[in-house]
């Protein structure tokens, strides 16, 4: 959509509500929440989780080994992290308890 097209700030609020849905904002906060659609089955997101770790792994290696110029200490960092949160701890923490 091209912006010459919004005549008004009641249409540019609409396009905001009906376009920007990627972000959910977290009201009171500077963070935002990312939904996500995984297969509802725990062992196939260990499984992602467990591939992610795994190609970090391999890109530090090949940082060391090599000149890799598409990925940086950063980039990983940043995969791991998005990683960490990936994982059902409170699930595992459940489990746990009725074990």
């Amino acid at each position: 959509m091209n912006c010459k097209n919004v005549n008004s700030l009641k249409e540019l609020d609409r396009l905001k509500k009906n376009l920007l849905t990627t972000l959910k904002p977290i009201e009171g906060k500077e963070t935002a929440l990312l939904p996500i659609e995984v297969e509802n089955d725990y062992f196939v997101l260990m499984a992602t989780v467990k591939s992610i770790i795994s190609v970090c792994q391999n890109a530090v290696e090949g940082l060391e080994e090599y000149n890799i110029r598409h990925a940086t200490g950063c980039d990983i960092s940043n995969t791991l992290e998005f990683a960490k949160k990936m994982l059902p701890l409170p699930e595992a923490e459940f489990l746990d308890n009725i074990r």
